[in-house]
């Protein structure tokens, strides 16, 4: 965020300031969120992509537009840990437990 801000100070010829380091902090971390997703492996990007389309998604449709969306879909089991680390940086949320799992996209 800070760098963000420093760029834009300069390139505005002003001073670094706490108003230019807060008018700058949602670009960073829609910055942030495009660095992250730019390095996801395809089949963490699909499911990634599919629950932000979405905005919020079921388990048993998210499971069958991945298999839709990639080539060779990857076991279930590996799925859930792709959603896993997903959550971990707080990319999606989910509430329930298995069936009535809900995903959703937080940003």
């Amino acid at each position: 965020m800070l760098r963000r801000a420093a760029r834009q100070a300069e390139r505005d010829e002003t001073d670094l300031t706490v108003d230019v380091v807060k008018s700058n902090i949602k670009a960073a971390r829609q910055d942030m969120e495009d660095h992250r997703v730019r390095y996801y492996g395809t089949h963490k990007r699909a499911l990634y992509e599919i629950i932000k389309e979405a905005g919020e998604i079921g388990p048993s449709a998210l499971h069958r537009r991945y298999e839709q969306y990639v080539e060779t879909p990857k076991a279930k089991s590996t799925r859930r840990k792709s959603l896993s680390y997903l959550r971990q940086y707080g990319e999606i949320e989910s509430d329930g437990q298995g069936p009535a799992t809900t995903y959703r996209y937080v940003r």
